[in-house]
């Protein structure tokens, strides 16, 4: 696994007693610090302001045009409502589940980014 900000290895770390009751797993990103959690509950997952897989909490999906007639499509309540309302469908390709999401994605830290000041309008 890797860290979402710096793309470097992460390592797993001790919960304490508030993750324990809610994450099964955490990570730590031993180069930036930032922590990943892995939520023990889907209702978690569903309350997060971002797009993330409701089986598994992964925010790293695909979008699809229309719906695969292979793979399961996720039928939770929320989510037929959010295709109602006109949300975009998914695909997870960890547990190969679809469903709709209305929310935005993760914010993503890109390398290229940073604006050096020899660059800058004058």
């Amino acid at each position: 696994m890797q860290c979402d900000w710096c793309s470097e290895g992460v390592v797993r770390i001790k919960r304490n007693r508030w993750e324990r009751l809610a994450y099964a797993m955490v990570f730590q990103c031993p180069k930036c610090e930032r922590k990943t959690k892995i939520p023990k509950y889907p209702a978690i997952v569903m309350l997060s302001l971002h797009r993330s897989c409701p089986k598994c909490g992964t925010p790293q999906l695909e979008r699809l045009r229309k719906r695969d007639r292979i793979d399961p499509l996720y039928l939770n309540p929320l989510s037929l409502v959010q295709a109602l309302f006109g949300a975009h469908l998914y695909w997870c390709p960890f547990c190969r589940v679809q469903f709709y999401d209305l929310r935005p994605g993760w914010p993503v830290k890109r390398a290229g980014a940073r604006h050096s000041p020899s660059t800058s309008r004058i």
